[in-house]
């Protein structure tokens, strides 16, 4: 099973898993200050939301 390290936390998942919603489901907080004030709603415009692979 793959594993995620985020925000000191790993989370264990199925391969093929949704990556988003395992960190949302797991309470890790997707944003950063300032990103919550200016939440682009997923659709990838803004590059605020990486992640290290």
């Amino acid at each position: 099973m793959p594993k995620i390290l985020a925000q000191g936390k790993t989370i264990e998942c199925e391969q093929g898993s949704n990556l988003r919603r395992i960190l949302l489901q797991n309470g890790i907080d997707l944003y950063n200050d300032g990103a919550k004030v200016i939440n682009y709603r997923s659709i990838g415009s803004c590059g605020i939301c990486t992640v290290k692979v």
